[in-house]
């Protein structure tokens, strides 16, 4: 199932999205309009957070890495998400952030939060209320929905 989401989600960014003529990772992601939709939501001044909370399959991976790469003063993020796709948010950030000041760590039940500070902090919903409490205030929290 993981191995899917994240081909399918891997397909859809480098082949819909990759353009031989962009110069960079942050022009070649290039979002659909409902996902313009959600950065501009992220990005409405004065919020200081955000529960997106769309239905799997709709983007909410390029919307958050969109608003991080066009926004330089978001600081920290939280990603709430099913322990079965936070590889998948790790490597897709990994490949798209273009944004170089921002480290991405991923907790664990078994690991717990990770050694080194991170700006970016990816959990499951079996840790959530233990970390929220260790890493607030936040610039921006993000939670996805429970599959089926």
């Amino acid at each position: 199932m993981l191995r899917r989401v994240s081909s399918r989600l891997s397909c859809r960014l480098r082949c819909r999205r990759w353009s031989s003529a962009t110069s960079t990772v942050a022009e070649a992601l290039t979002p659909y309009p409902f996902q313009e939709v959600a950065i501009k939501r992220l990005l409405t001044p004065g919020r200081r957070g955000l529960l997106l909370a769309d239905e799997m399959g709709l983007g909410k991976t390029v919307s958050v890495i969109g608003a991080l790469n066009r926004e330089p003063t978001i600081e920290s993020v939280l990603v709430v998400a099913p322990k079965s796709v936070l590889h998948v948010w790790s490597l897709e950030l990994s490949r798209w952030l273009a944004r170089p000041d921002l480290s991405v760590g991923m907790a664990s039940a078994s690991k717990g939060l990770p050694k080194e500070p991170t700006q970016v902090l990816l959990i499951n919903y079996d840790i959530g209320a233990l970390t929220l409490t260790l890493t607030l205030p936040l610039t921006l929290t993000l939670t996805l929905t429970r599959c089926c």
